[in-house]
């Protein structure tokens, strides 16, 4: 007598083949992309975005000039908009300072830490810039942020290897060895191909995954996964707020509270300090996060918050840094989404609030207290 196939094995081994065939394509591809002769790896559209800003400002400086640098991420996005908060700083700094003028670059990058600017540091440095304003994202502390980009350690300089090697980085995989090989990519001009294919390499197997997941499942699991997401979204007057389980994914570190030692803030003080060593005044200054929100899902630890907040202020303090906490400073309606980016309406007000409160500092370089 024979036994039925289980329709849940025949999906399994479905599963398996196909995994099989797309890793075959895709290293097949990998192989073709990487000895491609044609491809012209120093391509201005392959560096990295703060890069190249960087070195077109170190190029066209004006004398007499002073230059502010924003170091920031997504939430400081677009830079060519004038409702981005560095816009509205650069047209404020302008009115109020007509003699010498004032030249505002915005590095933020989506994606981009506290890890990245650190490896941007030394560029940033190298434009001299007067002054140097760091936003905080408190969602960089998040355990499900991929944007750390290791590979940025190739534009750290030898001299300051010695100081990495002393900083926590193994835990977005930087060791002595990837800091050498990082170096020598970017020295013959490889590193953006490196990215490209690292990244290739995640997606690929980000989506395997999710695909063996759905094979495995039993019938009609798949669809079930889809709508169980879908219902634990949250939305508030149409627009998509954080759950209480992306609230504790987000941000679950800082509502514990950070310990004096956490990495992000070891990096986030190296950054201060190298800056501020050559010749920056520097500010740090907490982005604001949907308090509002986050107090009704009832998922705010006030006491974690406020340890996690002194850390970064004591952090600012230790190594030459001004700091500013704004974490609270807006409304529900200022967010146009779940990860609290800004909203950009017809008169910019979310950001021109948040470039209110860094105004001060800009003009005169002091203390915010």
């Amino acid at each position: 007598m024979s036994r039925a196939k289980h329709p849940t094995s025949e999906r399994s081994r479905f599963a398996t083949r196909l995994v099989g065939f797309l890793a075959g394509f895709a290293t097949l591809l990998t192989i073709l992309l990487v000895s491609g002769g044609d491809r012209k790896t120093d391509s201005a559209l392959l560096q990295p975005r703060a890069v190249r800003n960087a070195d077109r400002i170190l190029q066209h400086k004006l004398d007499g000039r002073r230059l502010h640098v924003f170091l920031g991420d997504s939430l400081s996005f677009p830079h060519t908009s004038f409702f981005a908060v560095p816009g509205i700083l650069q047209h404020w700094l302008r009115d109020t300072d007509q003699k010498k003028g004032v030249q505002m670059s915005n590095l933020s990058v989506p994606g981009f830490t506290n890890f990245t600017h650190y490896f941007l540091s030394d560029r940033v440095a190298d434009l001299q810039p007067d002054r140097v304003i760091i936003a905080v994202n408190l969602r960089w502390w998040s355990r499900s942020v991929k944007g750390q980009q290791p590979n940025f350690a190739a534009l750290m300089p030898a001299s300051r290897w010695t100081e990495m090697l002393r900083l926590p980085l193994q835990g977005i995989g930087l060791a002595a060895a990837q800091i050498a090989t990082y170096r020598a990519l970017y020295a013959f001009g490889l590193l953006d191909l490196w990215i490209d294919v690292q990244q290739m390499q995640t997606n690929f197997e980000s989506e395997v995954s999710n695909l063996a997941e759905w094979f495995n499942q039993p019938a009609g699991g798949g669809l079930k996964t889809l709508k169980n997401r879908l219902r634990n979204r949250v939305f508030q007057d149409g627009i998509r707020r954080v759950s209480v389980g992306g609230a504790h994914r987000q941000l679950g570190p800082v509502f514990a509270g950070l310990s004096r030692d956490d990495a992000g803030l070891q990096v986030l003080g190296a950054t201060a300090a190298h800056l501020s060593a050559r010749g920056a005044e520097v500010l740090i200054f907490v982005q604001p996060i949907n308090v509002s929100h986050l107090n009704k899902i009832g998922v705010l630890d006030q006491a974690g918050l406020a340890i996690s907040l002194g850390q970064i202020q004591r952090t600012a303090a230790e190594n030459g840094a001004d700091f500013l906490d704004l974490h609270d400073l807006l409304n529900e309606i200022s967010f146009a989404d779940a990860q609290d980016h800004l909203q950009y309406d017809a008169r910019g007000l979310p950001a021109a609030k948040i470039a209110k409160e860094l105004l001060p500092w800009s003009r005169r370089g002091g203390t915010t207290d």
